[in-house]
């Protein structure tokens, strides 16, 4: 942090753009969630893209998850 004085009201403002910024992380973390458990439900990627007000694409991009193999792949 600068070493600068902060006035009360500064201080305040700084704050509540911390609290902004801990909100959206907390909202994108809850968007995925959600999104994950309506695919896993059943929902396809284009029923939730309309909900989320994107393509279908957009939202296969964002949040299709790729099976983890099983087996380590032979690199030799």
């Amino acid at each position: 942090m600068p070493s600068r004085q902060i006035s009360g009201r500064l201080q305040q403002r700084l704050f509540a753009v911390q609290q902004a910024a801990v909100a959206e992380v907390e909202a994108k973390q809850r968007v995925h969630d959600t999104v994950v458990e309506a695919h896993a439900a059943g929902a396809d990627w284009a029923q939730i893209a309309h909900f989320l007000g994107v393509t279908e694409a957009a939202a296969r991009r964002r949040f299709h998850q790729q099976p983890v193999p099983t087996e380590q792949p032979t690199l030799f």
